[in-house]
């Protein structure tokens, strides 16, 4: 496993492994409505919390580009319990398809 990035976890969680999901435009959560997103860690670069509305509650784990532990994407995930990661700093590329492992000190692994 390499690190591929770094940023604030919002809360403590269990390690946390899924596949990156990259979320753009309003458009790639319309496509991910009818599927099932239990094992998906969405990556998005920023406005989490209304942009991942409508599947926030069905995924596996969020790492966002911005955003801190005041931030609402924050709020809402711990809310949640879900596991999140704002602020990353990626190291490399990160894209769909991509299998990763969210820890709580807010590393971020390529399994």
């Amino acid at each position: 496993m390499s690190e591929v990035g770094r940023g604030t976890a919002v809360a403590s969680w269990p390690a946390t492994t899924g596949t990156v999901r990259v979320f753009r435009e309003p458009q790639d959560v319309i496509a991910a409505l009818d599927t099932d997103l239990e094992e998906t860690i969405a990556f998005v670069d920023s406005g989490g919390t209304t942009f991942l509305g409508p599947i926030l509650g069905r995924l596996g784990g969020i790492l966002c580009r911005s955003g801190t532990l005041r931030s609402h994407l924050a709020i809402v995930s711990r809310e949640y319990e879900l596991p999140c990661i704002v602020g990353v700093e990626l190291n490399g590329a990160l894209d769909t398809g991509d299998r990763v492992t969210m820890a709580a000190d807010g590393a971020v692994t390529r399994t």
